[in-house]
């Protein structure tokens, strides 16, 4: 049985998908989709409406996961889109280290000469001036589907 998460999960794939054209759909393999519609939780109703950014959709992080795995494994089809493809992801996830690293940097969440709390400091930390990793993934599924058309 899978995962409550991966079952919601499943059924936001499953409506997001449903925006898709017929081609785009036929590139996933049919026993695939089976298994997604067989172990989507019947019971999470999903409603977005197709014309909002994918970041406006609040989908689960295991959602993003899977449209992701299709795109890579389906949507790109030769190796150079990919590569670029795989460039992306590992763009985005050095991105997300180091505001990471930036974030909880022990040397200076705990600085010992200094106690004192500075606002502007922590604005820099928060701010993020990068592009999500899901736009630019949207981005790119955006470019594939203008390439072909």
């Amino acid at each position: 049985m899978i995962d409550n998460n991966y079952a919601i999960a499943i059924t936001e794939l499953l409506h997001f998908l449903k925006g898709f054209s017929d081609e785009e759909l036929n590139k996933i393999p049919k026993e695939f989709m089976n298994f997604f519609e067989e172990n989507a939780d019947k019971n999470y109703k999903c409603n977005f409406d197709y014309n909002t950014d994918i970041e406006d959709l609040h989908l689960k992080d295991e959602t993003y996961g899977l449209i992701s795995m299709i795109c890579y494994n389906y949507w790109c089809e030769t190796p150079e889109e990919k590569k670029h493809y795989l460039d992306l992801l590992n763009e985005c996830e050095k991105e997300y280290q180091k505001q990471i690293s930036e974030k909880y940097n022990p040397d200076k969440l705990f600085n010992k000469n200094e106690y004192k709390y500075d606002v502007k400091k922590s604005l820099e930390i928060t701010k993020c001036s990068n592009e999500k990793w899901y736009k630019k993934i949207l981005s790119f599924l955006k470019g594939l589907r203008n390439k072909k058309n």
